[in-house]
């Protein structure tokens, strides 16, 4: 009987890929020629698995992982006549970042908005979109961009009417973007005296509500 032999059949950078955490890694595909009755595989990480048919004698490696590492995996024919066959590869996976921040929620108009970001990982970067109601300025114009102009003002189209920003922040980090993040911020308008309305009457000092003097502040 010929020695048994194991290789790769799909392409050959399915046999050390890397995925960002979370996405289906291109399946890996590896042909069983001779005796063998079965394969071992080992390494393989949490959402990775393998089958076999042994009538065809393909194994196919395939599935998602949605922790970051280096999984270096191992496959060794069993069954039928020595020696047995071996084959080995790795599937890099790059965690995604993770957004945390710190905002004022609620501003009046004219406030310049202060975001604080971060992430998990270091060289995270961050862009942004925003979708606005009755405001202008800056961001009816500026509406997506990246940590660097995200603290813009905030400025009222009606300063008399409630306003607000509606911001999605995705952070990104070794190629790979975490799960985006949706912020409201409401903008309210600033108090204003409109009128001040005193009737044109002279009193008399006293203590009593007739010779009060009553002003109207709307």
């Amino acid at each position: 009987f010929a020695d048994t032999t194991i290789s790769l059949v799909s392409p050959t950078s399915t046999e050390n890929q890397t995925r960002c955490a979370g996405v289906t890694i291109d399946p890996i595909h590896y042909q069983v020629i001779g005796t063998a009755t079965g394969v071992t595989v080992t390494g393989l990480p949490i959402g990775v698995t393998h089958n076999y048919n042994a009538s065809t004698g393909l194994l196919t490696i395939s599935g998602a992982v949605n922790n970051g590492g280096v999984y270096n995996y191992f496959i060794t024919t069993s069954g039928g006549c020595n020696p047995q066959a071996a084959e080995s590869g790795s599937i890099t996976i790059t965690p995604r970042p993770t957004l945390t921040y710190t905002v004022t929620n609620t501003v009046c108009d004219g406030s310049t908005l202060d975001f604080v970001l971060s992430s998990n990982l270091p060289n995270t970067t961050f862009s942004w979109s925003a979708t606005v109601s009755n405001i202008s300025g800056s961001y009816s114009t500026t509406t997506n961009g990246d940590e660097t102009n995200i603290n813009q003002i905030a400025t009222l189209t009606n300063p008399e009417n409630v306003g607000t920003i509606t911001m999605i922040i995705i952070p990104r980090a070794n190629g790979c973007d975490g799960a985006p993040r949706t912020i409201l911020i409401t903008v309210n308008p600033n108090p204003v005296i409109e009128s001040v309305t005193v009737s044109d009457s002279s009193v008399c000092s006293a203590t009593n509500a007739t010779n009060n003097v009553h002003v109207d502040i709307v």
